[in-house]
């Protein structure tokens, strides 16, 4: 006999309720007690009653409030908890001037969505403690009020960062492979065998006894969803830890115990100098604020950084990451912005509140970078004296030991098993270019818009051999945020990887592109659900994948006698009073990711001139044939352009005319799309490539562009939505292209400390085939094959049931844990009962004779997550 598969059975969440219940009613408030039929019996509880007309006592009458009014109420506590959680996100904790210079200590919380099969999120709590010196300083008048001046100023700090993820409540924690030998009693679920090579999990004769099952393994029946399940886990848990995980830094090996499986500490020591003229207008203003400040400013500067980064695999196995970064490069800014109009106030030489009341109207800021970066890997064998040893000294910045023990200039010929091993050393050459404008208004509003390009020369070498990459990055957000709990925020990136190895060689499949879009907003309307779905279907190429709900409230008058209308008795969807009825669908989340071959990227650059217009006028929704000449572009130009004056001063407040603009960003990138195809070295090109898709303003168009050009072809692609309204959908398909390319996910071992969402895919975690076979009283047979010599950490497992006429609904998620290797390479086999045992939770609600849909998947190191796999069945009756 094996031991038992060590399962974590996490409560199943429904995607829907019942076909007859709306999906976001609440439920009932209670209904008033009836009266006590025997007055004369006291309660217990000293609790008095009033007399009615009959002299018996009744009890009140309690009128119920009406379901919209209780769930509105239920999603404002969501608009109180986004307002709370944007005062956690920096907060300045002290300010103390020293001399003419300053010292801050800010800390705070920053979350984000993995987008992964579980949900789960990134935590990362930060400290930043900076002191800040001018070193040189002079200033001389121009004119009136203006002046003109040059300075020199330097600072230097540490930071301390916390990475930890945090799945949804309803999950255990996800434990590796293994942890749990020695309590396998205690998670019988099942009695595995082999038979015919197989490895089988067969269902008990009976039922263990719930004695049996250890705390938080219970299952539980299948609940209603929650869409955004997770995310007030992700925000408060934990508060103290903002302020407290500096302590548990593990600089001895056996503090390491003091960290969860997966979570990183890093502490970083950095420093900088700047350098420029700048020039300035100062206006005073009485009774509403001390002074209006007018700046424009050009300058150099130079940063250096150093940072030691500590994993925690598991309770034997950490690794630890050195980074030294040096950055050279030029800066301007232009703005305005006045003095607090509210004045803070000192605590011990601390300024409480200062710059929380400043308005600021416009800022605009350009840079341009170019620096050095280069980073080494190790990991440690906890259980032996040399890697705790080698551990201790890495953690104060001294790696000769470990380069030692982990065989020096033969490290990729050592031992896998030894106390340390390199996993890999990456040196980095990068440019980086900036440009970002904002507004901000004190305390209660914010926009901004910014882009980035970065091109990075990557050599990364490993066990495996050494890889030369080229990539470029590019990162476009927008995003504005109103003091009470109300945001929107747009993410549209691009990254391009060049395998320049593979390049050389002429070898196909030397380049990949990476298409990510991400939609969050807290106050969604109706017309903007519809307006994010139709961009993220558009994106992916999947029409019809997400519900539309209904735009509109019905009115109130709806249908009514109107003589006015004559004949028509009901009043149209264009009623001048129809706005006043658009649905608040509250807090909403979208996500895609695409990524294009190189053959597909090639037909895209080489798309002829005349094609050009055409799929741009498609991309941006102009009319067909407006820009089809230069006459006509320019046309179009000058009919917008009291929009585009207009622009200007309404950005003030976040208000853009799209066609004011939209024909001078198409040109622009025509012009790069010509210059692209007549680059003939290959980074060259890509190089342009990623400045064509930098765009401040403009995301979805510049994906769109994309499928417009390759209209029909196939690519990897995941597909994800969250809404109180349809819950959490998840759809990915792969082409023949992984949706992660290989080398990112090669440098994912090295850089394991990154501030923002844990890597979203293992595409070569892939399930090779799947299948369900009905059985005898109505338990089923799942078959799967997984590659040979892969161990899962843990399986995912969902269950739809497909309705015709109706939306597919889900039955629930679960999350199995793998924790004695039951289930490994090659061919598996589950025979799963409702009665009891693997998953009779949500076998439980599989009726004979109804369509069923499995999805599958599984991850090796309990951060990423491998190709949902799918297969429809049906239960015999």
């Amino acid at each position: 006999m094996h031991a038992l598969l060590a399962t974590a059975l996490l409560p199943a969440w429904s995607e829907e309720p019942a076909a007859d219940q709306p999906a976001t009613t609440p439920e009932p408030a209670p209904a008033p007690a009836p009266a006590d039929p025997n007055p004369q019996a006291g309660d217990g509880q000293g609790a008095q009653r009033s007399p009615s007309a009959t002299g018996r006592s009744t009890s009140p009458n309690v009128e119920e409030w009406p379901h919209s009014t209780l769930h509105a109420l239920s999603l404002q506590s969501e608009r109180l908890s986004e307002a709370i959680f944007d005062l956690l996100e920096d907060v300045e904790i002290v300010k103390l001037a020293i001399g003419e210079g300053t010292l801050g200590v800010r800390a705070g919380r920053r979350v984000f969505d993995n987008h992964n099969v579980l949900g789960s999120w990134t935590v990362v709590d930060h400290i930043k403690i900076e002191l800040s010196h001018p070193l040189y300083g002079m200033s001389w008048p121009v004119a009136g009020t203006i002046s003109a001046g040059f300075s020199i100023g330097g600072s230097i700090g540490n930071d301390f960062i916390n990475i930890r993820q945090v799945l949804p409540r309803d999950y255990a924690k996800l434990e590796p492979v293994g942890d749990r030998a020695s309590e396998d009693s205690d998670w019988v679920r099942g009695v595995a065998a082999e038979a015919d090579g197989q490895r089988t999990l067969s269902p008990p004769e009976e039922a263990p006894p719930a004695a049996s099952a250890p705390a938080g393994a219970a299952e539980v029946p299948p609940k209603q969803e929650h869409a955004f399940d997770g995310l007030t886990k992700a925000r408060y848990g934990k508060l103290w830890n903002i302020l407290g995980f500096p302590a548990r830094i593990p600089t001895e090996a056996r503090w390491i115990s003091h960290m969860q499986d997966g979570e990183v500490i890093s502490f970083v020591a950095r420093g900088s100098v700047q350098a420029g003229p700048s020039l300035s207008w100062l206006y005073e203003v009485s009774q509403v604020t001390n002074s209006v400040h007018a700046d424009a400013s050009i300058g150099v500067y130079l940063t250096g950084q150093f940072r030691i980064s500590i994993l925690r695999e598991n309770a034997r196995y950490a690794r630890v990451r050195l980074t030294r970064l040096a950055e050279a490069g030029t800066f301007g800014t232009i703005g305005g912005n006045t003095d607090d109009v509210v004045q803070g106030f000192t605590v011990v030489n601390a300024e409480v509140g200062r710059n929380k009341s400043t308005i600021k109207p416009f800022t605009f800021t350009v840079s341009h970078g170019k620096g050095r970066a280069f980073d080494v890997a190790f990991r440690y064998d906890l259980a032996q004296a040399a890697g705790r040893l080698a551990y201790e000294q890495a953690i104060g910045g001294r790696v000769a030991l470990s380069e030692e023990a982990a065989g020096g200039f033969e490290w990729q010929q050592a031992s896998a098993d030894s106390a340390v091993v390199k996993v890999g050393i990456r040196s980095t050459q990068y440019t980086r270019d900036f440009k970002g404008s904002g507004s901000r208004y004190g305390m209660l509003y914010r926009h901004n818009h910014d882009s980035s390009v970065t091109n990075s020369n990557i050599t990364a070498t490993f066990r495996e051999g050494t890889t030369r990459v080229f990539r470029t990055v590019v990162q476009n957000n927008q995003q504005w945020r109103f003091i009470w709990g109300s945001f929107e925020r747009r993410h549209h990136n691009f990254r391009f990887n060049v395998d320049l190895d593979r390049a050389q060689k002429s070898l196909g499949d030397a380049l990949t592109l990476v298409v990510e879009g991400e939609i969050t907003d807290t106050d969604t309307s109706g017309v903007e659900m519809h307006a994010y779905i139709d961009d993220v279907e558009d994106a992916s190429m999947r029409p019809g994948f997400f519900p539309r709900p209904p735009m509109y409230r019905p009115l109130h008058d709806t249908p009514a006698y109107v003589p006015d209308d004559g004949a028509d008795r009901r009043r149209s969807d264009n009623h001048r009073h129809r706005r006043d009825a658009e649905i608040n669908y509250y807090r909403s989340s979208f996500f895609h990711q695409l990524t294009f071959s190189q053959d597909q990227v090639e037909r895209f650059v080489e798309t002829p001139a005349e094609r050009m217009w055409p799929a741009l006028e498609k991309a941006f929704g102009v009319p067909e044939g407006i820009w089809a000449s230069r006459a006509s572009r320019l046309a179009y130009a000058l009919a917008n352009t009291p929009q585009r004056i207009l622009n200007m001063p309404l950005y003030a407040a976040n208000i853009h005319f799209r066609e004011g603009s939209i024909v001078q960003h198409a040109e622009r990138i025509q012009e790069s799309w010509l210059d692209a195809q007549n680059a003939s070295v290959l980074i060259e090109r890509i190089a342009i490539l990623g400045s064509m898709f930098s765009d401040r303003r403009y995301g979805p168009e510049l994906g769109r562009l994309l499928r417009v050009v390759l209209a029909g072809e196939k690519t990897s692609y995941v597909i994800q939505g969250s809404s109180h309204v349809f819950g959490y959908l998840r759809e990915e398909g792969v082409a023949t292209t992984a949706i992660d390319p290989l080398p990112e996910r090669l440098e994912r071992r090295i850089e394991f400390d990154r501030e923002g969402p844990l890597p979203q895919a293992d595409p070569e975690a892939s399930i090779r085939s799947l299948s369900v076979t009905s059985m005898r009283d109505r338990r089923i047979r799942v078959a799967f094959t997984i590659p040979d010599n892969d161990r899962p950490q843990a399986l995912y497992v969902s269950l739809l049931e497909a309705r015709p006429w109706k939306l597919t609904r889900i039955l629930g998620h679960q999350a199995i844990l793998n924790s004695n290797g039951v289930i490994g390479g090659g061919e598996n086999v589950l025979v799963l009962s409702p009665e009891s045992g693997l998953l009779s939770n949500l076998l439980a609600q599989v009726v004979p004779g109804n369509q069923y849909v499995l999805k599958l998947a599984y991850t090796r190191d309990g951060q990423a997550w491998g190709p949902v796999a799918q297969t429809e069945f049906e239960l015999t009756r």
